[in-house]
């Protein structure tokens, strides 16, 4: 660690997130003798636990959840990670991977949307990059790329906006919306 042969991070020996699965974990064994540091031995720790993420659009999505499920045989369950990547938004878009993956040896423990994707349709839109709009101009933006007509999704707009506005309120209060807003993204 920082150049030190002696000294190691210790990580989790199991992924806690998704974006961990292309890490392997492993342990090390250390060995001493009349109190010297003999031997180290690296050991990888199995996954006990099976996890995928999916990435992509709908069809792709529901082509690899078809081609996993018949990896995986009852009682053995593979936990997913989805990002779904659409322009459109769905929604019914929980139900509709709900239902891809009912009976099937699969159980969905993220659901998201792209994050990259809305980002960069905000930036496209104005040619503007984050760091020239304020705090409050991203919200607004990103806000309107949602459809809220229907009048569940207004109430829930409503709450998004009281919500954030109470975010921005405590920020300001405590003198970190300038560091926030000068941050780097």
């Amino acid at each position: 660690m920082g150049g030190v042969e002696n000294i190691q991070y210790c990580g989790s020996p199991i992924p806690l997130s998704f974006d961990e699965l292309n890490n392997d974990k492993n342990i090390l064994l250390v060995e001493f003798e009349n109190g010297e540091l003999t031997q180290v031995n690296e050991k990888n720790v199995p996954r006990f636990q099976p996890m995928h993420l999916i990435t992509g659009d709908l069809k792709t999505i529901e082509n690899e959840i078809k081609d996993l499920a018949s990896s995986y045989k009852p009682p053995q369950v593979a936990w997913l990670g989805i990002e779904v990547s659409t322009q459109d938004y769905l929604n019914d878009l929980q139900q509709r991977i709900q239902s891809m993956v009912e009976g099937l040896p699969l159980e969905v423990l993220l659901l998201r949307r792209e994050r990259k994707q809305s980002l960069q349709a905000i930036a496209k839109e104005t040619k503007e990059t984050l760091q020239e709009l304020t705090p409050n101009e991203v919200f607004e933006r990103r806000l309107s790329v949602e459809d809220w007509s229907k009048d569940d999704q207004k109430e829930k707009k409503l709450r998004l906006i009281k919500a954030f506005d109470k975010v921005v309120a405590s920020l300001e209060d405590d003198g970190g919306l300038n560091a926030v807003a000068g941050a780097d993204v």
